[in-house]
């Protein structure tokens, strides 16, 4: 068990410590009220087509889309062109079983308005990754934000949305990552070959988003770039790959890993084991410098602030602790590192745009590498323009996963309680019925001053939306 010796006793000493001196909590959500919009009772309603009718991939009784995705018939590496077909196809609401599991595919804007409207504060998913939940369960760790519902969700969700969800919590984050990024600037300098390529760059970048993010966990570089760690970080990148890429293949295959060590699971676990034993090692390393920093009186304000800020929470148990700070510490390595990746691309290959980013930060930052603020972060409203486009033209997620709590009808079908429905709202986001030049990169869109149709609010919402809306939008944007 992580930590089970001396992370106890240092958060049994912190806590007493910290009495009167930690982070104010209480903070106020007001949610929605929620709308019924139909409710079943014996029979179907006569302008609502029940759900046998919904539309959609056909298969064999409980193997579904099973031999289409292991045949060729689905590309799952290319699901996001599988989706947008079945969207042109089947329209707005398309249902898709696979072994034995139906889902139903949600692709019109109003249909995903009338869900999150009627979630109530303690929205149901179905698990981010199956594969992680069942090692962390086999391994003793807590599921974490992205695999738990009801009152566990909102227990841990309730305890880390006042750092990471406020800009006045993230802020303090902010001095840490800046000279990371400075360095990693630096350090592509040096790397750049004959060509003026950067060998590698995927990975570089991993190496950076984890170098960065190790800062605020555990309030020590870690030599990722340039430093003695840096094996250690290409392992973590390469394992996160992995992970990533079983997950998905195990996603669409018989379950036989539930129930035998299959080669696949093995190899998964190895690769989960490379991510958590590295957390392990960190964790331990960042508890003992801050009991030590603490014995001593030397403890300065802003150290440990990640740390501490968990730490202070009583309904957080030590692997609450390790789970959450593995999230912050590797969720970067498939989501912002390609997405950034994206982003950059997409700035090299439009350099009217590339230049007006150049010239905003130049204006709001002209004394940088001078320490970076919240708020000149704040006053660079074209890059955030720019990292909402990239999202737009190349994102990095085919869906929002909901369990409906409620009967409801959604374009036409009645959709019963306890349905899991995925807002594939991205593969309307280069649909010319919903975006003016669709293929064109214009962060302009964003903008306030855009004299251009506005985007439906409720298409793109990369991070979710409402309670349960992700808890790392503010630390991003």
């Amino acid at each position: 068990m992580l930590c089970s010796g001396k992370g106890t006793t240092v958060l049994t000493l912190y806590r007493a410590q910290c009495l009167g001196c930690c982070w104010k909590q209480g903070m106020t959500i007001r949610w929605r009220s929620s709308v019924t919009l139909f409710r079943a009772e014996g029979s179907e309603s006569e302008d609502v087509k029940p759900f046998a009718d919904i539309p959609g991939p056909k298969g064999p009784p409980y193997f579904g889309t099973y031999f289409q995705y292991k045949l060729g018939g689905i590309n799952i590496n290319k699901m996001p062109e599988t989706l947008k077909q079945w969207h042109k196809q089947y329209g707005g609401i398309v249902k898709e079983t696979l072994l034995g599991h139906t889902i139903v595919h949600v692709f019109d804007p109003e249909a995903i308005r009338i869900i999150y409207a009627n979630e109530d504060k303690w929205p149901r998913i179905e698990p981010m990754a199956q594969t992680t939940q069942m090692y962390r369960e086999k391994s003793g760790m807590s599921p974490g934000l992205g695999n738990t519902n009801d009152e566990e969700w909102y227990r841990l969700r309730s305890a880390v949305q006042q750092l990471m969800m406020r800009p006045k919590g993230v802020a303090p984050l902010l001095p840490a990552v800046d000279p990371v990024a400075l360095e990693f600037v630096a350090h592509l300098k040096h790397l750049r070959d004959h060509s003026n390529q950067v060998p590698d760059f995927a990975t570089e970048l991993g190496r950076w988003s984890l170098e960065s993010s190790g800062k605020n966990c555990f309030d020590t570089r870690l030599g990722y770039l340039s430093g003695e760690g840096q094996r250690e970080a290409v392992d973590m990148v390469e394992a996160s790959h992995t992970v990533f890429d079983l997950t998905t293949q195990l996603g669409v295959s018989l379950p036989l890993h539930k129930y035998f060590s299959t080669p696949k699971w093995n190899q998964l676990t190895k690769a989960e084991d490379v991510l958590y034993k590295t957390l392990q090692k960190q964790l331990t390393a960042a508890l003992e410098r801050l009991r030590e920093k603490m014995d001593s009186g030397k403890l300065g304000e802003n150290e440990f602030l990640f740390l501490r800020y968990l730490m202070s929470r009583e309904e957080l148990s030590v692997n609450d602790v390790a789970t959450l700070t593995l999230s912050l510490f590797t969720d970067g390595l498939p989501t912002t590192t390609p997405q950034l990746l994206f982003l950059l691309y997409l700035l090299a290959s439009n350099p009217t745009v590339q230049d007006r980013a150049y010239h905003e930060v130049s204006s709001v930052a002209p004394h940088h590498p001078a320490p970076l603020t919240a708020q000149s972060v704040s006053n660079m409203t074209y890059i955030r323009a720019c990292i909402k486009e990239s999202v737009r033209m190349m994102s990095m997620v085919n869906e929002i996963s909901r369990i409906t709590k409620k009967d409801m009808a959604l374009g036409g079908y009645h959709i019963p309680a306890g349905t899991p429905v995925h807002l594939n709202n991205p593969a309307l986001y280069r649909h010319p019925d919903f975006f003016e030049q669709p293929d064109t990169f214009l962060p302009e869109r964003w903008l306030r001053d855009w004299s251009g149709e506005k985007p439906n609010p409720f298409i793109l919402l990369p991070f979710g939306h409402g309670p349960r809306m992700c808890a790392g939008e503010t630390a991003v944007l």
